[in-house]
């Protein structure tokens, strides 16, 4: 069976809302712990962005990152990933908050 890319984004979506929602009734809130969330400009639903920016919300401590590309963020745009990653390590050597 070939899903289309609208199944395939409502399947993804509700995946991420079970995993948002088992966090938050789990107890398992972040505290302040760094979190930065990356979405992609082009190709992220409304959805989507509603779910990574209540991934994010889980930490004090959060930033949510729009970067200029396509789906594979990793892939179209490794230095946004790489900046994320070092302001994160950095955020938690220093006891600091991470920046938007």
């Amino acid at each position: 069976m070939v899903l289309s890319s609208a199944e395939d984004e409502l399947i993804e979506f509700e995946s991420r809302r079970a995993i948002a929602a088992r966090l938050h009734t789990a107890g398992q809130a972040l505290g302040s712990r760094p979190v930065i969330v990356l979405t992609a400009e082009h190709g992220a639903s409304g959805l989507s962005r509603d779910v990574q920016a209540k991934v994010g919300a889980l930490s004090e401590n959060s930033a949510h990152r729009v970067v200029p590309s396509e789906h594979f963020i990793h892939l179209h745009e490794p230095s946004f990933v790489v900046r994320a990653i070092a302001d994160v390590v950095s955020a938690v050597r220093n006891k600091a908050k991470v920046t938007p």
